[in-house]
C-alpha cells in the first residue's frame, strides 16, 4: 500500500476496516500509518473523522433528556 493509494481511499471516505481489506493489512496497520501520516504532513492533508459509534451513543445522551429519578417531595410545594 503506497501512500498515494492509501490518501486516495481516506479522502473517498473509507473506513479504516474497508481500506485494511482492500490493502491486505490489518485495520490497526491503517490506523497506525494514518495517524503517522497525519504527524508529518498535518492534518489538513489527513482530516479527523466522528466515529459511528461514539456520535450515535453521544446522540442518544442527548435525546434522553427524561429523568430516571421520581419527584422529590420537597420540589412538590
Amino acid at each position: 500500500m503506497t501512500r498515494d493509494e492509501l490518501h486516495a481511499l481516506w479522502k473517498a471516505g473509507k473506513t479504516y476496516s474497508e481500506i485494511g481489506r482492500a490493502c491486505g493489512v490489518t485495520k490497526n496497520v491503517v490506523s497506525s500509518r494514518i495517524e503517522r501520516y497525519r504527524r508529518l504532513e498535518g492534518e489538513a492533508l489527513w482530516p479527523k473523522r466522528m466515529t459511528p459509534i461514539r456520535a450515535s451513543h453521544a446522540e442518544k445522551l442527548r435525546r434522553a433528556g427524561a429523568s430516571t429519578l421520581p419527584p422529590l417531595a420537597s420540589l412538590k410545594a
